[in-house]
């Protein structure tokens, strides 16, 4: 993986990581990383309390916290997709790149 996608995907795993054990109370945590033809997804996903923020699908809902918003500016910068959102039983953050991805200049 080129090492721009390695950092990008460590940083939605660690502020994920971050975010769960401050705000969640989560017993169970499945973190998912995978190569897909010419993208790398990133998964996390905890059992906890769902949080207050709102669904986030490609980008940061107004009220999300900056840990939500660094990533998801993070991944836009390299032509990328994130999601975050309650689940029926916790709360997701997701991210898809290119694996073609290049840091802009």
């Amino acid at each position: 993986m080129p090492p721009e996608l390695d950092g990008i995907v460590y940083r939605v795993v660690q502020e994920s990581l971050t975010n769960i054990v401050r705000h969640s109370d989560a017993t169970h945590v499945r973190i998912a990383v995978r190569v897909e033809g010419r993208c790398v997804s990133v998964d996390v996903v905890d059992d906890g309390r769902p949080g207050r923020e709102p669904d986030v699908v490609d980008g940061p809902a107004p009220s999300a916290g900056y840990g939500l918003a660094g990533m998801a500016e993070r991944v836009h910068a390299l032509g990328g997709t994130f999601r975050a959102g309650r689940t029926g039983s916790g709360f997701a953050v997701g991210a898809t790149l290119p694996l073609g991805s290049a840091v802009p200049t």
